[in-house]
């Protein structure tokens, strides 16, 4: 069968959420590396909007960012979508924030900031494919 005539399998849509840019740069690019369609925002309220018109797969969203941050932006995400709610990956250098972020139910996982392009691909298969991780780093 011709190549051009094949439907192709759309790839998953991730949308990366975070006010620092050289952190949503490096993300964006280990995430289209390792196959994944990929969208910014540079807070949580642009983030929010880009998740309501575009519906990702999956968002990942840094937890500390001005106008709204990771925390509401994950509660403003179920509430506008209930059930439909994409999962949402906390993310942040906060060792400490880390295990929290598993106390408050509302994040799929959470991993903390530097991460190694393989550990973050890895958590975000996990998430679409609806396995719980295993621990949050």
């Amino acid at each position: 069968m011709n190549d051009s005539l094949r439907s192709e399998t759309p790839r998953p849509r991730v949308l990366v959420v975070d006010d620092e840019s050289h952190a949503r740069e490096v993300v964006s690019l280990a995430l289209e590396v390792g196959g994944f369609d990929v969208l910014t925002a540079m807070d949580g309220r642009e983030g929010l909007e880009r998740t309501l018109q575009e519906v990702p797969d999956l968002v990942l969203t840094d937890i500390h960012m001005p106008r709204m941050d990771g925390d509401e932006l994950a509660r403003e995400i179920a509430r506008h979508m209930g059930d439909d709610a994409p999962p949402v990956i906390g993310f942040t250098a906060d060792r400490d924030l880390v295990s929290s972020l598993r106390d408050q139910g509302i994040f799929r996982a959470a991993i903390r900031k530097p991460v190694s392009p393989s550990a973050l691909i890895e958590l975000v298969n996990a998430c679409l494919a609806g396995e719980p991780p295993e621990e949050f780093q």
